[in-house]
């Protein structure tokens, strides 16, 4: 006879589950608006797949430079496991001149939190870590270039750390730049 029940596939949830993509995609051609973070339908901006990501998730940046037009700077990354992966540094930028602004911050995350092949660029601070900040966190950063960052006071110019051991392996810091101003103590 035949079965005349629910046909059960084997794939069972709790109705609160969230069933977001563990992978975000970035690019150039994306839209913050249209998108959905899909390979196919990528977002704009670093800015939008960080306030969409969820814990164990990837965002794949494409290569192209993310600038003042279309991220909010300082990018945060705040959410554990997370990992931002760049196309390649040389050609995936991230620019914060003008901003006035650090280019990362990442707070609060362990190990598995990864940033991996991108350019940090033009940012600025008055503290710590024109490029990146790091505060009480151990993030692995691979295969970065920081450079041309400034900063007015304090130490860390390229990279500041706050707390932490996070690690850099492959990176490369380099013309990143202490300047004095009125305020420099």
């Amino acid at each position: 006879t035949m079965d005349s029940g629910a046909v059960d596939l084997g794939y069972h949830y709790d109705s609160g589950f969230s069933l977001t993509q563990g992978d975000v995609y970035v690019g150039p051609g994306g839209d913050d608006v249209t998108g959905n973070g899909t390979s196919s339908n990528k977002y704009r901006s670093i800015t939008k797949a960080l306030s969409v990501a969820e814990a164990g998730g990837r965002i794949h940046v494409e290569a192209g430079t993310y600038d003042n037009a279309v991220e909010t700077f300082p990018l945060a990354l705040s959410t554990e496991a997370v990992q931002i992966l760049g196309t390649n540094a040389e050609a995936t930028i991230v620019d914060a001149s003008g901003s006035g602004t650090n280019v990362m911050t990442v707070t609060g995350v362990g190990s598995s939190s990864v940033i991996s092949n991108l350019t940090l660029t033009g940012g600025s601070g008055y503290l710590y870590g024109g490029g990146l900040y790091i505060s009480l966190a151990s993030p692995r950063i691979t295969g970065c270039i920081i450079r041309d960052n400034t900063i007015s006071s304090c130490a860390g110019i390229g990279v500041g750390i706050d707390g932490g051991s996070p690690e850099l392996i492959g990176c490369k810091i380099h013309n990143n730049k202490w300047t004095l101003t009125s305020d420099s103590k």
